[in-house]
């Protein structure tokens, strides 16, 4: 199937969902997803694309879904980018050559105008999985595998701010005290 000109139409549903993507023939496919007896195929935002049906074994690394526009998708040895346009929270559903932690770091569009980057990491389980990222309209979308340590640490974020918090009284108490035999 050729599909030209297809402006901001990324999506294209089969009825048949005993069909796979065969990615190895298409052109400009990101990915896809089967859903509600119907094959979904995710394009990117170039102007002609191929869509090559058969029993092909998908790529590593494709996108399930996402709400939103997926422009300039890079798959690399460590990782991949994309930009997405969308508004508010905003799922991103990948599947990844492997299981465990990746990280996350979504760059806004106005990130010189002092907006922060937001930074998740997440786990991947049987090569699947999801990011809410909090879009601010057109994001650069970076995914790299975690280092463990640093998925560990935030999978502790809360306890470690709550027994920091918690500790803040006693260091308060001990310098005072310290003052005051001073």
């Amino acid at each position: 199937f050729r599909v030209r000109n297809s402006g901001e139409c990324r999506t294209i549903v089969f009825a048949d969902a005993a069909q796979r993507v065969d990615f190895s023939r298409s052109q400009n496919v990101i990915g896809y997803a089967v859903r509600q007896g119907a094959l979904y195929v995710f394009l990117d935002g170039s102007n002609d694309h191929v869509i090559a049906l058969g029993a092909s074994a998908a790529p590593a690394t494709f996108v399930r879904g996402a709400a939103g526009w997926v422009d300039d998708w890079k798959v690399t040895d460590t990782g991949v980018s994309f930009g997405l346009r969308a508004f508010g929270p905003t799922d991103v559903e990948l599947t990844l050559p492997a299981d465990g932690y990746f990280k996350l770091t979504a760059r806004p569009a106005g990130a010189r105008d002092g907006r922060r980057d937001f930074i998740a990491v997440e786990r991947a389980t049987r090569r699947e999985i999801t990011f809410r990222i909090p879009a601010t309209g057109h994001d650069q979308i970076t995914i790299e595998p975690a280092a463990p340590s640093r998925a560990f640490a935030n999978g502790l974020r809360f306890p470690v701010i709550a027994l920091s918090l918690a500790a803040f009284p006693v260091w308060f108490f001990v310098r005072a005290r310290k003052r005051l035999d001073a």
